[in-house]
This record gives C-alpha cells, structure tokens and sequence, in this order.
C-alpha cells in the first residue's frame, strides 16, 4: 500500500476515535471549496453513511452531530428515504442511494473497508445523500419537486435518479 493511501487511513481512524467519525471531502478543483463530503464510520453507530453536496464542512459536522444525539435520544433509521423535521433551520431529507453509486462515490471508504488490517468495521449497504429541499420545501421522489441547485452535481444526480 502507498505511503500517502495509508496516511489517509490512519487519518480516518485517528478521526473516528476522537469523534466517532471521519470525513472525506472532495474539493473544485477551480475553486477549492467542497462539491461534495461523506463520512465513514456512522455505520458502526448503527446510522447511513452520509453525503453532502456542495457544503461547508462546518455544517456537516452540525448536521452529523445532531443525527448522533437524535440516535443517542432513540431515533433508528429505517432504511428508507426519511424526512428530518427541523435540523438547523429547515427539514432535511436523507435519500437513499444505489449501492453502485455509494461505490463509486466513496473510494476511499470502499478502499479502507477492504483493506485486511483495519481498527474499524464501516459499512457501506446503507448511504445516503443529504438533500435540502427546493424552493416550495419539496425533496426529490415528492410530488412537485423541482430541481434544487444541488441537482446539477453529478454524485447527486446518479444518487436521485432510481427516485424519478
């Protein structure tokens, strides 16, 4: 294994012990600011893995935080594409995404899984994308939705496209 792939991995389990989580982020490479985050090791707390398109990593770990003590509090997920009422200002949805888009999304979370000697367990059957709704409050697979600005982001759309 490279000495830079292994690097990232100690990262991440470096990350999952001091919070329960690590975050992989892929940046513009124009603009540098993020096009889309996911995170790896919310498996292990019995939550979807979880991807942002096109936000700050300061709001992630918000949203993250507040799923882990809605868990702690007793919330499960079901599985299924779950409407959040209220996270920071507004509802959240989570959607679930095709396994294929997960491995294709989430490299090096399918690279850590399937590296022999790991401190961590991560799953990837069940993952996510977190979805801000549109203008009249719709989410994607809701009748009347209409395309948010997210929706022009490739990972988004291959992660929607079994809901249209």
């Amino acid at each position: 294994m490279s000495t830079s792939k292994q690097k990232v991995f100690e990262n991440i389990e470096y990350e999952i012990e001091r919070v329960g989580y690590a975050l992989i982020t892929i940046n513009s490479k124009s603009t540098h600011e993020p096009v889309f985050t996911y995170s790896v090791g919310l498996s292990s707390m019995g939550l979807p893995e979880l991807v942002f398109v096109r936000r700050p990593t300061s709001v992630v770990r918000r949203i993250i935080d507040t799923l882990i003590e809605m868990a702690k509090s007793g919330w499960t997920f079901d599985g299924h594409n779950t409407r959040i009422k209220a996270i920071l200002e507004h509802d959240l949805a989570l959607i679930k995404a095709q396994k294929t888009v997960s491995s294709d999304l989430m490299s090096v979370a399918v690279d850590y899984s399937n590296q022999s000697e790991k401190k961590y367990s991560i799953s990837l059957d069940n993952v996510c994308v977190v979805c801000w709704p549109d203008g009249d409050g719709a989410f994607p697979g809701e009748e009347g939705y209409k395309r948010s600005i997210d929706s022009n982001i490739v990972p988004f759309e291959k992660a929607i496209s079994t809901l249209h």
